[in-house]
């Protein structure tokens, strides 16, 4: 008995300075006259816990997928470097087959003769990257958040993204295995934050892009344009998604089911392809 009356007044004992720890911050913050401030304090008790090895806990709720993807949250505002490479579009290698062959991936206007041989099967690659070439700091120090905060954004960044795709006749032994068609895409993308920790819109993305098949007059099929895109997430019944390129227009719309969350995006493209 005595020796577990003595370890119920260990634990007791440590749990004494956690228990005055937050007392101290309760009290605090009860000193406040101001309701916003007061209000604030409350809410960053939370955060301030510590574990029993005396270290901080960070109690803030997880990121979401936005937050995360796109560095919204307020530990991000930290400068970041061009090696920092972080995902961008899908990156994926898939075997496709088709009873129909692509054999004039190019306008039979340029002359060059149509491919022959070519194997109903394929590899088809894509790889996609974003990096930072402004950082969200440099924009705070120049003045352009706080000159962009009454319209509710919170946070600027410019990033480089590049997307490669590329269709390979890697089975086509006989043939030499040729690549029939490659994609290379740059594009700067100005991604203004909104700070929105909750449901609702989280970010605008405005983007600059140059769509290339790398090739030169009179084979080449290239293209610059515009793109815009916002996006948030909550719950709901509906998501749905709007694009266009130049004058062709599609809109899908996924039915949910309610209650689950969901992230929904709109995006217009204009570019205006030429072959030349």
């Amino acid at each position: 008995m005595r020796s577990g009356f003595a370890l119920l007044v260990s634990l007791g004992a440590g749990l004494l300075p956690a228990t005055s720890g937050a007392d101290d911050g309760l009290s605090r913050c009860a000193k406040l006259e101001n309701a916003d401030e007061r209000l604030a304090c409350y809410d960053e008790l939370p955060r301030a816990a510590e574990s029993p090895s005396g270290t901080p806990v960070d109690a803030s709720p997880s990121p979401s997928y936005l937050t995360g993807t796109w560095k919204l949250g307020a530990k991000d505002g930290g400068a970041r470097h061009l090696a920092d490479i972080l995902g961008y579009r899908p990156n994926y290698i898939i075997l496709l087959w088709t009873n129909r062959p692509n054999t004039r991936p190019r306008s039979p206007a340029t002359g060059r003769a149509e491919l022959e041989d070519l194997n109903k099967d394929e590899l088809k690659f894509q790889a996609s990257f974003k990096t930072e070439l402004i950082s969200r700091q440099a924009f705070d120090q120049a003045g352009v958040t706080q000159a962009l905060g009454h319209v509710g954004i919170d946070s600027v960044r410019l990033w480089f993204g590049y997307t490669q795709k590329m269709n390979w006749q890697a089975l086509n032994h006989s043939n030499s295995r040729p690549v029939r068609d490659t994609n290379y895409e740059p594009e700067a993308i100005l991604t203004l934050g909104t700070g929105n920790e909750g449901d609702g819109l989280k970010l605008i993305n405005l983007g600059f892009v140059h769509e290339s098949n790398g090739l030169a007059s009179p084979n080449t099929a290239a293209g610059t344009g515009f793109t815009g895109r916002v996006a948030g997430s909550g719950t709901g019944s509906r998501c749905s998604r709007a694009s266009g390129t130049g004058s062709r227009k599609a809109t899908t719309t996924t039915r949910i089911s309610r209650g689950t969350w969901v992230t929904a995006t709109s995006s217009l493209a204009i570019k205006p392809w030429a072959a030349t």
